[in-house]
């Protein structure tokens, strides 16, 4: 028997509610007036669970699970939340040693120099005593560490970030505390207003490196796979909906800084000599056409943020993996898969070759999901 948690969990113990329960647990007549979930649970059956994180991961789904009387359970996961006996383990260099999977390889990006210059950033300001809280770059044990200081007059940012050579020149001559106004002022006459940050990376600028990275890494597999009849597809994770398609006072789609900057990095990426064979004539046409986002809608119509578990969710879900053949025909322009939150476990490609996370995330198991 093939049965998904929705289908067992609802409302089944407040018999004020019995119409809203499940059929499974609804008496029957048909039946002499027991429920279907009875006579699962008295045969003590063998539960297999999937991707246990989804399914069991409430008070209500594990209460659910029990009223099937399991003889024994078997969880099958690579991201388990709860781990009971363990019978049996795949990780991911067992995975690679026997060829179950591509070869994993991180790129990162990041700007030039970016490292190299003093940050510095007022969090606040106080009166009595007049001080600052202020987050600069520190160095801790062979390494940097961001961290929030608080600082008066006089204070030496290149002494309190303990011996970083880009705060010197960096003391405090004046903290400015009048309201709407508030400010630091060094004696190598900066000023960095409060909530400022000086010296930091773009974050904007950052994101749209890997957007570069990851469309150079594409058409580089593309030079490789395609004459073999390998097409190549990469996806990116977003941080909200909204960057990639947003919508204008008339509620018109129009395009995110997600999708702008990808069209116009693609456009000059594929006019490099080395990528020609792969493109006889590249338009604004032919580019919107190879990427697409996959996202939730509301009942409007209108793409939003979701968390990938409720029913806004399954259009997007369902398109993609109707989808998913098609994805894999070179008769299909479409390469480029950006998505929220719709594509999680049970999607799968293996020709996807590029991952791009443009959302921040510090999940190990979202990592090992995708």
């Amino acid at each position: 028997m093939v049965i998904n948690i929705d289908a067992f969990r609802k409302s089944f113990s407040d018999p004020s509610k019995e119409t809203k329960a499940n059929i499974i647990h609804r008496q029957n007549d048909r039946l002499n007036g027991l429920r279907p979930i009875e006579f699962i649970a008295s045969t003590n059956p063998i539960l297999i669970i999937d991707e246990p994180q989804s399914v069991d991961n409430t008070s209500k789904a594990k209460e659910a699970i029990e009223t099937l009387n399991p003889l024994c359970s078997l969880r099958y996961s690579a991201t388990h939340l709860q781990k009971f006996n363990l019978m049996y383990k795949l990780d991911s260099i067992d995975a690679y040693e026997q060829q179950l999977v591509k070869q994993i390889e991180v790129a990162n990006v990041k700007l030039e120099d970016s490292s190299n210059k003093a940050y510095i950033r007022v969090v606040s300001v106080k009166a009595n005593p007049r001080s600052a809280k202020v987050e600069i770059d520190l160095n801790q044990s062979g390494t940097t560490k961001r961290k929030v200081l608080t600082l008066k007059n006089g204070d030496d940012l290149y002494e309190k970030s303990k011996g970083r050579d880009v705060y010197d020149g960096y003391v405090i001559n004046d903290i400015y505390i009048e309201e709407e106004n508030e400010y630091i002022e060094f004696l190598n006459q900066e000023i960095i207003n409060l909530g400022q940050t000086i010296g930091d990376a773009d974050n904007d600028s950052i994101k749209r490196l890997q957007i570069r990275k990851t469309i150079e890494e594409h058409l580089d597999k593309e030079l490789r796979l395609k004459p073999k009849g390998i097409k190549v597809l990469s996806l990116f994770f977003i941080d909200k909906v909204a960057n990639y398609r947003a919508y204008d006072a008339e509620g018109n789609a129009i395009k995110g800084k997600y999708a702008l900057w990808f069209e116009e990095e693609f456009e000059t990426i594929s006019k490099k000599p080395k990528y020609q064979t792969l493109f006889e004539k590249i338009d604004n046409n032919d580019i919107e056409n190879i990427h697409d986002g996959y996202f939730a809608q509301d009942k409007k119509g209108r793409l939003k943020d979701s968390t990938g578990k409720n029913k806004d969710d399954e259009s997007a879900f369902d398109k993609i993996m109707k989808n998913k053949e098609k994805l894999l025909s070179f008769d299909e322009p479409l390469r480029f898969i950006f998505s929220h939150s719709a594509l999680k476990e049970g999607w799968d490609n293996p020709n996807v070759f590029q991952i791009c996370t443009l959302n921040e995330t510090n999940s190990v198991m979202k990592k090992d999901k995708r």
